[in-house]
């Protein structure tokens, strides 16, 4: 690619206008124009300031691949989360790491995806770590590299995760337009997905083994999302103060848990969807109903079942007789990596009231020592 068509790419990219370039650069309309059709180029002086707006290196200015090879980017994920001295880095300064990384490699996707994942941590006001002086900067920084990952991504899955991001973050920072632009990316069908067509496939083939694996891998997502829906669609109507309708919800939940996951020894209870776990959403649900002896029932539910999940997720094996026997379903996968999300959940500023209770503070003593085991 030469490089009047990487700058129109790099513009576009960043949805700026000829005229604002132009503006930025101190430069002529025309002149702009010129260099994207190939007609002139820039003049070397103008070289450093366009990679510096465009936040490229000169390279990648060039058309040259800075995507870096294997073995340089697997060493720069190996040392990412662990310090020279051993210790466990905070998100800030594998963020930070992840940003120097990209100087060298700009448009690698695979760290591209992770900054984002990173990013979006102190982009979202929502957030715990959201701070007002860089989260906006961030969240900047975080919609120019996911417009990347959708530019140069050759996989549908990664480019509408991306999309869904900028979705999110748009959102989260009061952008309604732009999130509406995104969402109109996605089809309104959710069964046009890679296992479909391969189960068909298989079906045509007559490898009904395969077509089995491709049935149970689309069960599994598709389990997935109708938990999250159902559990969204509860929280919706907790927060319209329809308490017996979130409270007849997320009991759906728990049952459509029990019957694809009968004969699980640990089963999902959505510990990572942006709505939290199912019996926190219960507990606050009888909190605004006045209860709070019920809501100290569900969240020592809440802790009973973490704690039975970490206890048995190092000898966990899968049952035979399980529905979706084929397919590694990660029940838990992240119980070895963030024990503090529970902590998390029970302080949620919706359970201060409950802080001062005895049976509140013996809840946090347990849980705390659980963790430290």
């Amino acid at each position: 690619m030469n490089i009047g068509r990487q700058i129109k790419k790099l513009r576009i990219e960043r949805d700026m206008t000829q005229e604002k370039l132009a503006e930025l650069l101190n430069v002529s309309v025309p002149a702009i124009s010129q260099w994207e059709c190939g007609k002139t180029m820039p003049d070397i002086s103008q070289i450093v300031p366009l990679a510096g707006l465009f936040k490229v290196s000169t390279d990648l200015l060039f058309g040259l691949d800075n995507m870096g090879d294997n073995e340089e980017i697997d060493l720069i994920l190996k040392n990412l989360h662990i310090s020279k001295n051993g210790n466990e880095k905070s998100k800030k300064e594998i963020y930070d790491e992840l940003q120097n990384a990209l100087l060298r490699y700009p448009n690698n996707i695979k760290l591209l995806l992770l900054s984002l994942n990173y990013g979006m941590w102190f982009a979202d006001p929502q957030s715990h770590l959201y701070n007002a002086d860089m989260g906006k900067t961030i969240y900047f920084e975080c919609i120019r590299q996911a417009n990347l990952v959708i530019s140069y991504s050759k996989d549908i899955t990664e480019i509408l995760n991306t999309h869904m991001k900028i979705v999110t973050l748009h959102s989260a920072n009061n952008n309604i337009e732009e999130a509406y632009k995104h969402a109109e990316k996605f089809p309104w069908r959710c069964d046009f997905t890679e296992h479909t067509a391969l189960a068909d496939i298989a079906c045509f083939e007559k490898d009904f083994k395969k077509e089995a694996y491709h049935c149970q891998q689309d069960i599994g997502h598709f389990y997935d999302a109708v938990l999250h829906s159902f559990t969204r669609l509860g929280e919706t109507y907790r927060k319209m103060e329809k308490y017996d309708d979130a409270l007849r919800i997320f009991n759906l939940v728990f049952t459509l848990i029990k019957v694809i996951s009968v004969d699980e020894s640990i089963m999902p209870v959505l510990h990572w969807t942006t709505h939290g776990d199912v019996h926190a959403l219960v507990a606050k649900t009888y909190l605004a109903m006045g209860d709070n002896e019920k809501a100290m029932d569900w969240l020592e539910k809440m802790v009973d079942y973490d704690t039975t999940a970490r206890t048995h997720f190092k000898i966990y094996t899968r049952s035979k007789n399980a529905y979706l026997p084929d397919i590694k379903y990660p029940y838990y996968h992240w119980l070895d990596g963030d024990g503090a999300f529970i902590l998390v959940k029970l302080n949620l500023t919706e359970f201060e009231l409950l802080k001062t209770e005895k049976r509140f503070k013996t809840l946090l003593e347990r849980t705390n020592t659980m963790l430290k085991q």
